[in-house]
């Protein structure tokens, strides 16, 4: 005696009926993988910023006497916090194609390219209400390089009772002018920040391979 057996339905049917079945665990899944990435990503990225060279100097070194920040710790924080808040998500929903696999796509942005999300705020300023201005030492520090920012200055490391931080002043020098020191100098697309995700990107890349494991 002999069987047969004949599907009734092509592969391209079966497989779609086997995604349209997988679809909703699919999407539940992808739905915990977004709110880790949301939860956790920021916890990763302030032990980049806060384990670098220059926010060891701008928190407890010479970076933060010459740029004259009295609260370095409590800005850079602030400006963590702004990232985090607006970790940005690009996020495609799980669907069916045609041929019955599923696709997503996701794709984690963490900094504004142009730094427009925190150049705007006061964490991005000193304020001297005494002398009357307000010093963008965050622009200076990202964006400016080795150009001159204070032309006849420099910065003298001595203890005053007219310094911001109490331990440096800018005092007139017909040799020499200031600017941001050439190992935290910056541009637009390689500065403090950059180069701290850079060096760890990594880090970031295990994370999120992690996370998006099954």
């Amino acid at each position: 005696m002999k069987f047969s057996i004949r599907l009734l339905e092509s592969d391209k049917e079966i497989s779609l009926k086997i995604g349209n079945a997988l679809l909703p665990e699919v999407r539940k899944y992808m739905a915990k993988v977004t709110n880790k990435i949301r939860s956790e990503l920021p916890n990763i990225l302030e032990d980049i910023i806060t384990n670098s060279q220059t926010y060891n100097d701008l928190s407890r070194g010479k970076l933060r006497l010459e740029l004259g920040i009295p609260d370095p710790v409590s800005k850079i924080l602030g400006i963590l916090a702004v990232w985090s808040q607006n970790i940005n998500l690009v996020y495609s929903p799980p669907f069916v194609t045609s041929s019955g696999t599923i696709q997503t796509s996701l794709t984690v942005g963490i900094v504004k390219s142009d730094y427009s999300d925190i150049l705007g705020t006061s964490y991005a300023y000193v304020y001297d209400n005494v002398r009357g201005y307000q010093l963008p030492w965050l622009q200076w520090l990202l964006l400016e390089g080795n150009k001159t920012i204070i032309d006849n200055y420099r910065v003298s490391f001595i203890n005053s009772p007219k310094s911001r931080t109490g331990g440096a002043l800018m005092r007139p020098s017909t040799s020499s002018n200031w600017s941001v020191p050439n190992i935290h100098a910056g541009s637009i697309g390689d500065n403090w920040i950059t180069r701290a995700i850079d060096d760890n990107k990594n880090t970031i890349d295990k994370f999120l391979q992690e996370t998006l494991k099954p």
